[in-house]
């Protein structure tokens, strides 16, 4: 009955069929709720069975940011579920998914939201500090004394920008992170995303969190130089790194997962 109502909720909001994401979270015993930060109304899925216990938090990656190479898109909210798929597998006893500013958030499209928050400015000290902020609610709803961050994609890139603000991070996991936005440009011929942070410039703040940076040799969004030069700038050893051979940015990690969440950082 909670499963029903919790997905009549988000159908509400959204005012369309709800998103493979929402499906998958709803299928797997996670609760829905929105934390209202400062600025953003951030979509979470809980699942606390152990309150007090330390809580694993996976942050979403860009999204549809953009409709093609040059259209940005109305809605950043993500098509894919890839991210929830990941947190729906991990045993551990608290996890929460936490989207990010303007996803699966209607009310917010409309008024706070602007498109740079899913484009130039989506690592910005805005964004960094509304997920800190919803981190904090987190912590405070489920009696966590540890958080263990894992974002994928542009995900990652906050994880890493969000530990440096924090003390109470227990590890870091990155799945095809955007660890380094320079090479991402060089490699994509992009223009900068001049009103954001970038990893690679806090990565020796955060060398002494236990952190796993996960790779897909498939990968021709983020390659693997991304990763490693994060670790070189961080001055942690190569073996930080983990290549899955047959991952790309999108495909196969929900296969590995299980496997890979038992390296320790």
């Amino acid at each position: 009955m909670k499963k029903i109502l919790a997905l009549f909720i988000v159908t509400l909001l959204t005012g369309c069929t709800p998103p493979a994401t929402t499906k998958v979270a709803l299928r797997h015993g996670f609760t829905t709720n929105y934390i209202q930060t400062a600025q953003f109304n951030l979509l979470t899925y809980q699942k606390i069975e152990k309150p007090g216990k330390d809580v694993n938090i996976y942050i979403e990656g860009d999204g549809r940011a953009w409709v093609t190479k040059s259209i940005l898109s109305k809605d950043p909210s993500p098509h894919s579920s890839t991210v929830m798929q990941l947190a729906a597998l991990d045993p551990n006893p608290n996890v929460v998914y936490l989207a990010r500013p303007c996803q699966f958030s209607p009310g917010d499209l409309k008024t706070v939201c602007k498109s740079k928050y899913w484009s130039t400015a989506r690592y910005s000290p805005a964004v960094v500090q509304a997920l800190n902020l919803a981190i904090n609610q987190i912590k405070k709803e489920t009696r966590a004394r540890k958080v263990h961050l894992i974002g994928y994609s542009g995900g990652g890139t906050l994880a890493v920008l969000i530990a440096a603000r924090r003390k109470d991070v227990a590890s870091i996991r990155t799945v095809a992170g955007n660890l380094d936005l320079r090479t991402m440009d060089k490699i994509h011929h992009t223009s900068p995303l001049s009103e954001s942070l970038d990893p690679m410039a806090v990565a020796k703040e955060v060398r002494h969190i236990p952190q796993v940076h996960f790779s897909g040799a498939k990968d021709k969004v983020v390659p693997s130089i991304v990763a490693y030069n994060f670790v070189r700038a961080s001055r942690l050893s190569a073996d930080h790194v983990v290549v899955v051979k047959d991952a790309s940015h999108n495909n196969n990690w929900n296969k590995h997962w299980p496997k890979l969440l038992k390296h320790v950082p």
